[in-house]
Order: structure tokens, then C-alpha cells, then sequence
């Protein structure tokens, strides 16, 4: 289910100190040290609109930061309080480089408002490499790439690509998955040998086995989704795992009006949580209107696919 607020916004008038806003919940009441907080930084003499989303605020008892599984989880309807604190220190004892000692000032205009933000309308499942099938110039550039875009068989690829071209432009907030391979299922190879090896095949059986014990628990375990824009992720991802990263993406106000790829990491990560992973690259996700903010180039143009020619 969709949060309520992603976050808080405030307009702020400072003096070039670095700040925190400390929010108090319900389930933490009764712990007086116990907040999450978050810093943000001001400037001297100038008014500046502030906007923290609740997913930068980090659980703290005083400025010791609670990390792992357990660390409480921060949720807009139990907030209680919201306060700022000026401190010397940032988190876990380390130096707060912006703080002086002495007089401060900051002054707070308009109040301290929830915000929401926008979620995807649309959501297109496309396919990796249809971007990098887009920049194909010469047979030689194909022949070097990777199956898919060698054999983009009856242009699968540019009509994928046009169909993105077209949500993109839509006027609608969207969100483009870009699975790479898809496949039914993990498969955990058979170990060679049985009951009646001896001697040298014997031991080469019980290695066999055991790796395929460990196999089986690879499988078993939950794989990290890796998350990528740009279009040069490999690898393959099955339909379950495509289905709970698409669930995921359709109210994650990150991913609206982003493209971006997704794969199974090759190993499962184990000790990790791999839902808290996923999240945390939702995160960093950027929308495509900032692609050349981040190094990227624009967008390539999309090709008449019934005429089989460029635009």
C-alpha cells in the first residue's frame, strides 16, 4: 500500500549552519533520546525551500544511528513532534563540520507541511537493450553485442523502443521496467554419481552432492534485485521476480517518469535483506528529464518501425 506523505517540506531562513530536522513517533514516545532525524544544510541570509523525504531520515537514540533488521521503521502517521536541532555532531560521534559555537538563526516561514508525490499512471514493461539495439550503426557494432540485439528478431527491439518513445511523451507520469533475460525458474544442476561409486568416484560424488546441497540453498534463498539506468545491465530474472519488482515500482514515488533495467544478481546476497535492498535502489533512482545532469546522454531517436526506417 502507497504511504499517505513521502515526506516533510518547510521554508527556511539561515545562517550557512548545517541543521537537523529530529522527528518523534508514537512507538518511541516513551524513549526520550529516540528520533529520526535528518540534516540539510542552510545558507547565510537566503530563503530556501526545504524537502526531506521520510526514507532520508535515519533512526537515532541521541546521535547513535540503530542499523539492521530491527531498526524502527518511520512512518508519517506516527509522527507526534517535528523539531530542528542545531548539534556538533552529525551521526554516530562524527563531527558536525558546519556548526560554530555561538549565536544561530533560523527562522521557519509558512509552517511545516506533509508533501505526496506524484506516482506512475502508466507502467510499460519493456525489455534491456532495446536502447543499446538503438545505437546499432553498422553490422560490426551487432555482431559485437550481446544474443538479443545480434538477432532483435522482426525488430523486436525498435518496436519496444517506439512504444517507450510514445509513453514517454504521453504528458502522463509513467514508469518503464526494463527486465533483462526472462526465464520460468532457478535451476539447480544434478549432481553426477551414486550409491554404487567407490574409492576416487565415491569422494567425487559426495563433492557432487554437496555442491549440489549448496545449490539448492542458493536457490532457495532470495535473490537481490540489481536496478541500473542506462541500459547496460546483462543477466536474466525470473517472471516471480520481475512481478515483485513491477508491484513495487507501481506506487513508488521514486520511479515515476524514470526508465530504468533490472536483473538477478548472479549469487544470492545472504545476511542482507533483499526487500531492503531493492528499496534502497529505488531510491537512487532520477527521472529521465535529468539524464544529462547525471552523464547520460539524451535519449536516442526512435525508428518508423512499419517502415523499418529512421524518423
Amino acid at each position: 500500500t502507497a504511504p499517505a506523505f513521502d515526506g516533510i517540506r518547510f521554508r527556511v531562513l539561515g545562517d550557512g549552519q548545517r541543521y537537523k530536522v529530529s522527528l518523534r513517533t508514537r512507538e518511541r514516545a516513551e524513549q526520550p533520546e529516540a528520533s529520526f532525524q535528518c540534516q540539510f544544510d542552510t545558507r547565510e541570509g537566503e530563503w530556501l525551500d526545504i524537502q526531506l523525504p521520510f526514507s532520508a531520515f535515519t533512526p537515532v537514540d541521541k546521535t547513535v544511528v540503530r542499523y539492521g533488521p530491527d531498526a524502527p521503521e518511520l512512518r508519517a502517521e506516527d509522527v507526534l513532534t517535528v523539531g530542528f536541532v542545531l548539534s556538533r555532531f552529525s551521526f554516530n560521534g562524527a563531527k558536525n563540520v558546519r556548526c560554530a559555537p555561538g549565536r544561530f538563526l533560523l527562522q521557519v516561514k509558512g509552517g511545516i507541511r506533509f508533501y505526496r508525490s506524484a506516482r506512475p499512471e502508466v507502467l510499460l514493461v519493456s525489455s534491456a537493450a532495446v536502447e543499446r539495439n538503438q545505437l546499432i550503426e553498422t553490422e560490426a557494432q551487432r555482431e559485437a553485442d550481446i544474443p538479443i540485439v545480434r538477432l532483435n528478431p522482426r525488430k523486436l527491439l525498435n518496436a519496444k523502443y517506439l512504444g517507450e518513445h510514445l509513453v514517454r511523451e504521453s504528458g502522463l507520469n509513467y514508469t518503464i521496467v526494463r527486465p533483462t533475460g526472462l526465464k520460468d525458474s532457478r535451476e539447480v544442476e544434478a549432481a553426477p554419481g551414486g550409491a554404487n561409486a567407490n574409492g576416487a568416484e565415491a569422494a567425487a560424488a559426495a563433492a557432487a552432492a554437496e555442491k549440489e546441497k549448496e545449490a539448492k540453498e542458493e536457490e532457495e534463498a532470495p535473490y537481490c534485485m540489481e536496478l541500473s539506468q542506462g541500459d547496460t545491465l546483462v543477466g536474466t530474472i525470473t517472471r516471480d521476480e520481475l512481478a515483485g519488482v513491477v508491484a513495487y515500482a507501481a506506487s513508488a514515488a521514486a520511479a515515476t517518469n524514470a526508465t530504468f533495467e533490472v536483473t538477478a544478481r548472479a549469487q544470492p546476497i545472504r545476511g542482507l535483506d533483499a526487500d531492503l535492498v531493492m528499496r534502497r535502489q529505488f531510491e537512487r533512482l532520477f527521472p529521465d528529464a535529468r539524464r544529462t545532469e547525471v552523464g547520460m546522454a539524451p535519449f536516442p531517436k526512435p525508428d518508423d518501425v512499419d517502415r523499418g526506417v529512421a524518423n
